[in-house]
């Protein structure tokens, strides 16, 4: 009789462990999409950033270029007043062009990466609720079905 109380109390032990180590791998498993979803994200800024340096150096080559042109014109300002008018218009419309790609590319970024994260986080909270509901219940009904 002894051995039988030992045994049915060590297969509830059981049962919880199972119970617990099931809990745990849907928490790793919701941890595990979150940093996922996260490294997409990321791994897309990263695609991102790169086509913006890339615009950046196509538009900034330009820009010095005009630059350039500019000093030179400001040496001649006395002899051609209108060749120094233009080439500031030309850096002025070429640094616009870069700082709206900047500010564009800063927005898109900014709010499609706090949705993401503010999803993610909300998943994982009614994951780990869920299993912690679904585990005290089990439990409960087991500990009720047995006494």
């Amino acid at each position: 009789m002894n051995y039988q109380h030992g045994w049915a109390r060590m297969e509830r032990m059981n049962e919880a462990l199972v119970n617990i180590s099931i809990v745990g791998i849907i928490v790793f498993i919701i941890y595990a999409a979150f940093n996922i979803a996260n490294l997409i994200e990321v791994r897309r800024a990263s695609i991102a950033l790169r086509q913006l340096i890339k615009r950046t150096e196509e538009n900034l080559h330009p820009a010095l270029t005009a630059l350039r042109g500019i000093l030179e014109d400001i040496g001649k300002a006395t002899y051609n007043i209108a060749v120094l008018t233009r080439s500031l218009r030309e850096v002025a419309e070429t640094v616009e062009r870069i700082e709206n790609t900047v500010n564009g590319l800063y927005e898109y970024y900014k709010e499609g990466l706090g949705e993401a994260a503010r999803a993610n986080i909300a998943g994982l909270k009614a994951g780990v609720k869920a299993g912690m509901t679904t585990l005290l219940k089990d439990l409960n009904d087991r500990k009720e079905g047995s006494s």
